[in-house]
């Protein structure tokens, strides 16, 4: 659309070519359309200019804030990763054997439950003790709890989450500043023969109850996220180290990536 000043220029140029006389008013004619035609073909190359200069620099900054975003949600996530700890079974274990945590800041074993994880002990330090005692001496700022696979075969979902929030009390009474979360049991591959996904599926949904009864802003049950699951609701083969229930390097990438959007 033409602004005033090109209107303007348009006029003026007009009203020059008029007062030239009425002598060689066909030429005059002539002369006031392609001067106006030259004109506009001018502003319209001038406007197509800027708005294409426009359009990049949107793309710029379009392109500088994800790549913002991308840099701060890398840096949250390494920050979580340097400030957490995870008490877990053997799926915990592997956000220390993938390297997706320091090592030492998981303290999981095969086979620990809620039911069973008060039984045992963790290096730590010049020793072995029990997940509270090295809680209660890090005093991490973030907690993930991260198990019960090995309980839903022996206990009904609601038993199993009343067993399950004994613990997180027992935590949220070490460390009654720290944020927990509580990590939902993530699914299995069909071919799996120790549980099926319907087990799972049950057992999360009363732990998730459970947690949120609690109405603490300390306690936060995480849910799996949906990008671990294929379009069946099992686990997708490529997140599966093998064996259709332990997880790989990518899918606690998945994980760590889910759990960000909890953190605030």
């Amino acid at each position: 659309m033409l602004n005033r000043k090109i209107v303007f220029t348009i006029l003026l140029s007009l009203l020059t070519l008029t007062s030239c006389g009425k002598k060689h008013n066909n030429t005059m004619e002539v002369t006031a359309e392609t001067a106006i035609k030259q004109i506009t073909e001018n502003v319209k190359e001038t406007e197509s200019v800027k708005e294409s200069a426009e359009s990049t620099e949107n793309v710029t900054e379009a392109t500088e804030e994800t790549e913002e975003s991308e840099e701060q949600n890398e840096h949250q996530e390494n920050d979580f990763a340097e400030n957490v700890c995870i008490v877990g079974d053997s799926i915990a274990l592997g956000y220390g054997a993938y390297q997706r945590v320091p090592s030492n800041h998981v303290f999981a074993k095969l086979n620990v439950a809620p039911s069973s994880v008060r039984d045992y002990t963790f290096d730590y330090g010049d020793g072995e003790y029990n997940a509270l005692a090295i809680l209660n001496t890090e005093q991490p700022d973030n907690i993930m709890l991260s198990m019960g696979v090995n309980d839903i075969t022996t206990y009904s979902g609601e038993v199993f989450a009343e067993k399950y929030l004994d613990y997180i009390r027992d935590v949220r009474s070490y460390c009654p500043n720290a944020k927990i979360y509580i990590m939902g049991l993530t699914p299995v591959m069909s071919t799996c023969g120790y549980t099926d996904n319907k087990s799972i599926n049950g057992y999360n949904k009363a732990l998730k109850k459970a947690v949120e009864a609690e109405n603490s802003d300390h306690i936060t049950f995480v849910d799996v996220p949906q990008e671990l699951y294929d379009a069946n609701g099992f686990l997708k083969s490529d997140y599966s180290s093998g064996d259709g229930m332990h997880l790989t390097g990518a899918a606690y990438d998945v994980q760590l990536e889910n759990i960000l959007s909890y953190l605030n």
